[in-house]
């Protein structure tokens, strides 16, 4: 055999071969995956009230092929335990009898998608504070493309709306948070957070008076106060003061959510999540509104932040004209991050969760009395600051 044709064999064998490795990897390509989780690995579903919910979920792969590719789905409590871990989250399975869905799906020859797979919820009652979810799985697939390793699965995050009777309070009902005094509690980690609406006594908006204080603890160097509006901000606009801003006072410092002439005032009227996080490691304070940070403070690290009371709508009827309903007030030993604030601001978290202090829902509808549902014993009465101070309070009920 000569040399010229020893050299076209092996130029024959070489693109045999190259033809061969690029069939192989345009079908590994090929990859078959949940549509959804190619943007997200997890999809929220709102839960509706009157009756079962019903959602759905596409598998597909990026280019048609000339046979049918059969997908079998499975429930596979690894997924959610891995995604609970990256989202710091606590997300517990229902009972199986509690939902359906298609375990099998099938994409036609010459077709990229297959018929949607169904997902029933069926209607069913909550554990109080606890966050449900539904992690699914692509488990095996029946023809010649394999799956994607990124998207083979997917976490339904079951949202039940968050609707609850709030209460209304100005500075009469200023209150204590069992025990009253000497609680000696040294934080190096906090979070506090809650969801509050101010409107006006009077009918012409809210926001009226500087000095509302919602939480109160500490003294000097040491004290931990938030309120609505201070003497700080002059509005040229409007030629006086203004308070429509929330303040923080801690470590001889305050900082607060911007001046209202620059776009950032809270409006009279509109129910608004706020959450404030300290890591002393660090030295920062964040303030957050509606799940986003608005300001931070830095003090010195390794300061810790001395809890020895918790006062609520605690400056009297002279600086708490205003009415102020509050819902979800939660105390924690631990730095929440943005992550799990904005995860949980329109839901309950778990009653009983080890990281709390105290969790204030404040969703009895009736009476004076708010429960601190941990177990804890923090609860606290309107009213209870003074015995000037009263108990009566007005209800009403929101969907957030």
């Amino acid at each position: 055999m000569t040399m010229k044709i020893k050299s076209l064999i092996g130029i024959v064998a070489l693109v045999a071969l190259a033809s061969c490795q690029d069939a192989q990897r345009k079908t590994i390509d090929n990859l078959v995956y949940f549509n959804e989780a190619s943007r997200a690995k997890s999809v929220d579903v709102a839960l509706q009230s009157g009756g079962a919910t019903h959602s759905s979920l596409i598998v597909r792969m990026a280019k048609s092929i000339g046979e049918d590719i059969v997908v079998d789905i499975v429930v596979d409590e690894e997924v959610l335990e891995a995604y609970n871990k990256k989202n710091e989250s606590k997300f517990k399975l229902p009972k199986k009898e509690d939902f359906t869905f298609t375990a099998q799906a099938t994409i036609k020859a010459g077709e990229v998608a297959a018929l949607p797979i169904a997902v029933e919820i069926k209607k069913f009652k909550p554990e109080p504070g606890v966050q449900y979810a539904i992690p699914l799985r692509i488990a095996s697939i029946a023809g010649s493309v394999e799956q994607s390793e990124s998207s083979s699965s997917i976490v339904l995050t079951l949202k039940a709306p968050l609707r609850q009777h709030t209460p209304k309070f100005t500075g009469k009902n200023g209150m204590k948070v069992k025990p009253f005094e000497n609680w000696n509690m040294s934080l190096k980690n906090y979070t506090l957070e809650w969801w509050s609406r101010v409107t006006s006594s009077r009918g012409d908006g809210g926001y009226t008076k500087n000095n509302q204080a919602l939480f109160n603890s500490g003294s000097a160097s040491t004290e931990f106060y938030v309120r609505f509006g201070d003497l700080i901000h002059h509005s040229q606009k409007q030629k006086k003061y203004v308070y429509n801003f929330l303040q923080m006072k801690a470590f001889g410092s305050q900082f607060d959510t911007g001046h209202p002439d620059q776009g950032k005032g809270l409006n009279p009227g509109e129910w608004i999540h706020f959450a404030i996080t300290y890591d002393s490691q660090q030295g920062a304070t964040l303030l957050y509104k509606n799940g986003e940070v608005v300001a931070t403070l830095k003090t010195p690290a390794g300061q810790e932040m001395l809890i020895d009371k918790f006062a609520m709508i605690s400056s009297g009827t002279q600086y708490f004209p205003d009415y102020c309903e509050l819902a979800q007030v939660r105390f924690w030993k631990v730095t929440r991050s943005g992550n799990q604030i904005r995860k949980f601001m329109k839901s309950e978290v778990e009653y009983t969760h080890p990281e709390l202090i105290f969790y204030l829902p404040m969703n009895e509808g009736k009476g004076s009395l708010m429960k601190d549902v941990t177990g804890n014993g923090h609860d606290v009465v309107a009213g209870s600051l003074s015995s000037s101070h009263s108990p009566d309070i007005t209800w009403q009920e929101y969907t957030f």
